[in-house]
């Protein structure tokens, strides 16, 4: 950016500062021209006063640059490297300098007083000489040993849960703010404008952490997706390696993952992983092992279990998980035991699950869980029976079914009504697909994108429901299906991994919805399919398990 583009603001400090340089420049050369008299350097004093002279045109010279460079970094970031190795420790020697120059000038001048006739001038200039030769390495050293031997400050996060990282030395709050962006695992830092320390902080729980500021403290916070390039790290593998499973947030932010396959064997365990500590803890077992299941989190925070497979068939049992007490509840069977199914929390807190695979058919049938009354009502069917669909709650309450597949791969799409208990056949997607992702942006708008159409797609489509019309998008750059999508903050949706072709892959791309553009993003450490993507309370996404020539119990963290 040009300086001509700044604000008003920005270039009447431009102007001020240009003025207050040149009145500084002339003051101090006229100073200068003063004090080079010999007759003025026959004592100490004159002496100072000359050095003072050539450090106060030293000094204006920096600030202005100082200035200048504060600017030109805001407009170009590549200015920033060279000019902060010099800039600010010049100018803090001129500062000293001429504190110090001043300081003797009046020392001497009380010493003139004091000694009236007896002052000698001839040792007064050889002590002037001396003192103005060894003032730079003086004040050279203290530049050097304030930042290295101050105390380190007591960490500023307010939060008792937040986990302190490091603690470093840097030049100015930028120089903290671009360390914290560079660390891995760094979301926040607080620097310490006094003795120049940096804190970093690698566990902030929430967005509203209490990072305090006063006059010599700054805190800051790292937003979603500021760290750039974005990166996977690795952290603590699940205790079991799974694929098909489920992963459930919690309202404490905790991660519930439950069932899934290993080979030909279904799970029945269950696990928790704790984002502040990086750990992972088996819980207790359900009565059932299963893959291919939904796990819904209710609004009282206990999480329902529905159907799946395991080896002896399909799975009609439902059980409870309460957190609270570590304890699985049986609870009502299902009618129709189904796998690759789908179930979605309505508005008033009921589950609705709709299709999915069983022993002799593809289920168009759907069912209604009441929590309140641990009972199952079948409700009217959809118009078409469909595995490995998608559904998505609308703002209006209503759920919209896309794609999927029975004897072919389904491009057809409904909208359920709870009110009415009523299907509404919709407009169709462009391209049918199984396993693909639906997400719901901010807008209203669903996007729909990858899956699986005798080969795994690149598509990408939007539904606007208010025209009841599919849009396709720009294609992404990977064809996948049974990969993951989330939301971010920032609007934009991060796919990850998933099945190309005839092999997983590590791939992850990045779409703006508002410029419909797909960014290829920083590739996971292990290719994956069939994983499940959670995002945290923190703003990072846990990616964990999925399958890759066997079931997978690595995690990563974006």
């Amino acid at each position: 950016m040009k300086l001509k583009n700044q604000s008003l603001l920005v270039k009447m400090s431009v102007g001020l500062t240009m003025i207050m340089f040149l009145m500084g420049l002339i003051n101090s050369i006229l100073s200068l021209l003063t004090f080079q008299n010999g007759n003025l350097r026959k004592v100490g004093c004159g002496i100072y006063l000359l050095a003072s002279s050539i450090t106060s045109l030293l000094t204006i010279s920096m600030f202005t640059n100082n200035f200048w460079f504060i600017l030109l970094t805001q407009m170009n970031s590549s200015f920033h490297g060279g000019g902060c190795k010099s800039i600010e420790s010049l100018l803090k020697l001129c500062l000293y300098f001429d504190t110090w120059l001043n300081a003797c000038v009046a020392i001497e001048r009380a010493m003139h007083v004091y000694q009236s006739v007896r002052f000698n001038k001839e040792k007064s200039q050889r002590f002037a000489r001396w003192i103005i030769f060894m003032l730079p390495f003086c004040i050279t050293a203290r530049i050097i040993h304030e930042p290295l031997h101050r105390d380190i400050f007591e960490h500023q996060c307010g939060n008792t849960s937040c986990s302190s990282l490091a603690t470093t030395t840097e030049r100015n709050v930028r120089r903290c703010q671009m360390t914290c962006l560079s660390t891995r695992l760094c979301e926040g830092a607080s620097f310490h404008q006094s003795s120049s320390n940096c804190q970093l902080f690698s566990y902030l729980p929430n967005s509203d952490v209490n990072m305090l500021t006063n006059s010599d403290i700054y805190s800051m916070k790292v937003k979603s997706e500021s760290r750039q390039p974005s990166e996977w790290i690795k952290v603590a593998n699940m205790n079991v390696a799974r694929e098909s499973h489920t992963a459930s947030i919690l309202s404490n932010g905790k991660i519930l993952v439950i069932g899934g396959f290993n080979g030909s064997s279904a799970h029945n365990s269950a696990e928790l992983y704790d984002p502040s500590t990086n750990t992972w803890t088996m819980m207790a077992n359900m009565s059932v092992g299963r893959g291919d299941h939904t796990a819904t989190t209710l609004l009282n925070g206990k999480v329902l279990v529905v159907g799946g497979w395991h080896i002896s068939g399909y799975i009609n049992s439902v059980e409870l998980y309460d957190p609270l007490t570590n304890n699985w509840t049986v609870v009502a069977n299902i009618t129709d035991a189904r796998s690759v199914h789908t179930a979605t929390l309505l508005s008033n807190g009921e589950v609705l699950v709709a299709g999915g695979d069983s022993t002799y058919s593809y289920l168009n049938s759907v069912e209604l869980y009441d929590p309140s009354a641990n009972t199952w009502t079948m409700m009217a069917n959809m118009n078409v029976g469909r595995q490995k669909h998608r559904t998505v709650l609308l703002s209006s309450g209503k759920v919209l079914v896309v794609g999927g597949s029975n004897s072919d791969y389904l491009k057809s799409v409904e909208l359920y009504d709870p009110s009415t208990n009523t299907w509404t056949t919709m407009a169709d997607m462009n391209v049918a697909a199984e396993d693909s992702t639906a997400t719901l942006l901010s807008s209203g708008k669903v996007l729909v994108a990858g899956g699986w159409n005798y080969n795994s797609t690149n598509s990408a489509q939007l539904y606007d429901l208010s025209t009841n019309t599919w849009i396709m998008m720009s294609n992404m750059h990977v064809g996948r299906s049974t990969h993951t999508a989330t939301l971010l903050s920032s609007e934009k949706v991060l796919i990850i991994g998933g099945w190309r072709k005839s092999s997983p892959t590590n791939s992850v791309e990045l779409l703006d919805p508002s410029i419909n553009s797909w960014t290829i993003a920083a590739t996971m450490n292990v290719e994956r399919t069939s994983h499940t993507a959670s995002l945290l309370l923190n703003g990072k996404i846990l990616v964990v398990g999925g399958f890759n020539n066997g079931s997978l119990n690595s995690a990563e963290l974006y």
